[in-house]
């Protein structure tokens, strides 16, 4: 884990506002790649918002370097293109060379009606940016086995 990462991560977990709308029935976490500074806080509060655990990483090599130093993520949501060249299927490909690999790999985009696509190159899914409810409320509980949203009552 680098300190640039680690820092990264606390710096995007501060912009989140702590509301919850939704509980999850059990404890769910999310590896989410993306180095943009308008784009990260973005899709971690929207995931929080949802009751996810999430850590944000800036680079496709900190998303390798969490999984293979054997942190336990449910699913990971990945930007398609990385600075330094690096991209969300080197983190695909990489990652599925591991035969035993089960974490889901969802591709988070602009690249727009894209899905065949990405789901052709092997990722779990495709998720448009932005982010949205709907989008996590379908697309989630397809990939996380008995995953269910419970909306919290309003405060």
């Amino acid at each position: 884990m680098t300190e640039k990462s680690i820092r990264w991560n606390e710096n995007i977990q501060e912009k989140f506002d702590g509301k919850i709308k939704y509980k999850t029935n059990r404890p769910i976490k999310a590896l989410i790649g993306d180095y943009t500074d308008s784009m990260a806080p973005y899709t971690n509060s929207m995931l929080r918002r949802m009751g996810i655990e999430t850590e944000v990483v800036p680079t496709a090599s900190d998303v390798i370097d969490r999984v293979n130093t054997g942190n336990q993520y449910d699913i990971i949501i990945t930007n398609n293109v990385y600075p330094k060249g690096e991209s969300g299927q080197q983190v695909l490909d990489t990652l599925k060379e591991d035969i035993d690999f089960k974490i889901p790999i969802v591709i988070l985009t602009v690249d727009q009606n894209a899905r065949n696509i990405y789901l052709d190159k092997g990722f779990d899914e495709y998720i448009e940016k932005p982010i949205s409810e709907e989008k996590i409320k379908k697309i989630f509980p397809e990939l996380i086995n008995d995953l269910e949203f419970i909306k919290t009552k309003k405060q």
